[in-house]
């Protein structure tokens, strides 16, 4: 059985893991998200297991834990070895074996395999494979391996320490605010806020103007997140400042850090301390539930102690108490808007709004939804009402009907979800032209991946084919978080551009990009056609994953060269934007969405 790989071409005998989860996705992504929550519902000592992460009636982190936040993209990658264990465990049953042959460097995956083969009376053999070296510069690997009930308050200081020149900042004004229309969002990406004034926002886009131009008020509760716009606190504190004098009173603009006090850092020490306490004398391990005979917690204990005992836990802690500070120091609120991408403070967010008694708030899903980013799904008992069910915002905004399907055929209650205009790809409206190529050769843009390793197995992919490219311009345009050093590849003459991703566009055939990219979506919206790279390693976390006809999907030398070929004799430009994106440029949806339940209120 191969692991990580979709190929088969070189061992006809051999079975594809990757292969058989595409095929039955369905099945396996539903049967891993009922083990999440039969887990919470999993009865210890006489309560269930949620119910030992209660800090009050109302709060409860076990809907922020990292078990249910399910972050298999980032956070926690080995949910992919989870899911391919479900798929072996299913293709299993059809041989006949009396011996398994585990390669691998992943003791955790081995503990798993190991426990399987002794239920099954199996013969377990064990070829462990040369570790790779971590990345990591050295304080970080000493981080690493610190227990987690230190590395926990260190993460706490560091946060205070960093975060220090916020606490404060826009406090006054939003004590005195009168507005009652709340957005929470990141205090990120946002250049434009050195040169000028007015407020903008990747992720709002013209919603937060067409509001100041309705003489509606609003609050702007934002976390922050260094980037390359002001990587300092203080410049964003300073940012903070000079929003609130610029706004004619329509936006008061603050930060969840501004909130930050010794007195809060006391009273988060004492929660996590009770917390962590408390599962001291829980016997967890033994009552994890088994999945199709397989045993998994040992993929999700690092999970798991982070979430109790660990940074995440008072992380999740920090945020609930700093939203009931914020959030109890306004009038009460008609809406509260955040970014919903299932995010532990999302969760947070909503019960702590919710046990304030502010009226309605909406997660807003400002991107794309893909099949296989769980954040997204849950099991739908989840959203019966019975105690302690997950917090769930009133409404969650959906941007394209590709989103709405794939929520609403996952079991998320229909008569939760909104349709609204996506705020961040308005501008596919002005699509309309595409620049004529007036070379013979075929212009492929490369549109590259957040992790150096996938990168590298991408532009691989291509060095393969070097022979076969004299007549293929390529253009490189990489991840802002990873850099591509040219040297390292010789044989491709390669051209790395950071141009806007629309100008690309617009004189570009082909776009080959990485699985998890969004900028897929907008490549299909401009009508280039999209060869999407499947990495073997993760699962298909492609935006394009299944809509018929936007993307062909390579993992190999030879189907990437037979689409290139394919597209240098075809190439058709069709806007494809409004099958994927609510796109009406007089935002009608979220017009009356707001307006729908309450009023907006207006500046007096």
């Amino acid at each position: 059985m191969l692991w990580q790989s979709y190929s088969t071409y070189e061992l006809p005998r051999a079975v594809s893991i990757p292969q058989h989860i595409e095929s039955n996705a369905k099945s396996l992504r539903q049967r891993y998200l009922e083990w999440i929550y039969e887990i919470g519902e999993t009865t210890v000592n006489g309560n269930r297991l949620l119910e030992y992460f209660a800090l009050s009636p109302l709060v409860n982190t076990w809907w922020m834990s990292l078990i249910t936040e399910k972050c298999n993209a980032f956070k926690s990658r080995h949910i992919t070895d989870a899911i391919r264990l479900l798929a072996f465990a299913e293709l299993i049953t059809s041989e006949s074996s009396n011996c398994l042959i585990l390669y691998t460097s992943n003791p955790r995956l081995t503990e798993c395999f190991r426990a399987w083969c002794h239920t099954n009376n199996v013969m377990f053999l064990y070829r462990r494979k040369r570790e790779k070296a971590s990345p990591l510069p050295l304080r970080s690997r000493i981080y690493a391996h610190l227990p987690h009930v230190l590395q926990a308050p260190l993460w706490l200081a560091r946060r205070f320490y960093s975060r220090r020149h916020l606490i404060g900042a826009g406090r006054l004004s939003w004590k005195q605010t009168l507005a009652q229309v709340t957005f929470v969002s990141y205090l990120t990406n946002q250049k434009s806020f050195l040169s000028h004034s007015a407020f903008q926002s990747t992720y709002w886009g013209p919603l937060p103007k067409k509001l100041m131009d309705s003489g509606v008020s609003t609050n702007w509760l934002h976390h922050y997140v260094p980037d390359s716009a002001f990587l300092k606190a203080h410049d964003a504190a300073n940012l903070i400042k000079v929003l609130n004098t610029s706004s004619n009173g329509l936006q008061t603009h603050t930060t969840l850090d501004s909130f930050l006090s010794f007195s809060i850092i006391f009273q988060v020490l004492i929660i996590w301390f009770r917390l962590w306490t408390r599962f001291i004398r829980i016997p967890v391990e033994e009552n994890i539930p088994h999945i199709n005979g397989l045993m998994l917690w040992p993929l999700f204990r690092d999970d798991w102690n982070k979430s109790v005992y660990g940074y995440e836990s008072i992380s999740n802690i920090l945020n609930s108490i700093l939203y009931a500070t914020a959030l109890g120091e306004i009038p009460r609120q008609r809406h509260c808007l955040y970014l919903l991408e299932n995010q532990p403070w999302e969760s947070g967010l909503v019960q702590v709004y919710k046990s304030l008694h502010h009226d309605s708030i909406i997660g807003f899903a400002h991107s794309t939804i893909r099949f296989w980013d769980l954040r997204y799904f849950s099991d739908s008992r989840h959203f019966l009402d019975e105690p302690c069910k997950m917090p769930t915002p009133d409404v969650v905004a959906v941007c394209g009907p590709y989103a709405f399907e794939q929520l609403s055929s996952s079991g998320f209650p229909s008569k939760k979800l909104a349709k609204v205009e996506a705020l961040r790809y308005l501008y596919l409206n002005s699509v309309n032209t595409h620049e004529k190529n007036s070379s013979k050769k075929l212009r492929l843009l490369v549109l590259c991946d957040y992790s150096p390793l996938i990168t590298a197995r991408q532009l691989n992919l291509l060095v393969e084919l070097s022979d076969f490219l004299s007549d293929i311009e390529l253009t490189v345009k990489p991840h802002p978080l990873c850099n591509i050093n040219t040297e390292c590849y010789p044989m491709l003459n390669l051209n790395v551009t950071c141009e806007p991703l629309p100008h690309l566009l617009s004189k570009t055939d082909v776009v080959y990009a990485s699985a998890l990219t969004s900028a897929a979506v907008d490549s299909f919206c401009y009508g280039v056609k999209t060869i999407t790279y499947m990495d073997p390693t993760s699962l298909n976390l492609s935006p394009l994953r299944g809509i018929p006809g936007a993307s062909a999907f390579v993992c190999t030398p030879s189907t990437l060269l037979h689409e290139l070929i394919y597209t240098d004799s075809v190439r058709l430009y069709n806007n494809s934007a409004n099958t994927y994106f609510y796109l009406d440029q007089s935002l009608a949806m979220w017009s009356s969405l707001l307006n729908s339940s309450n009023s907006l209120p207006t500046a007096t």
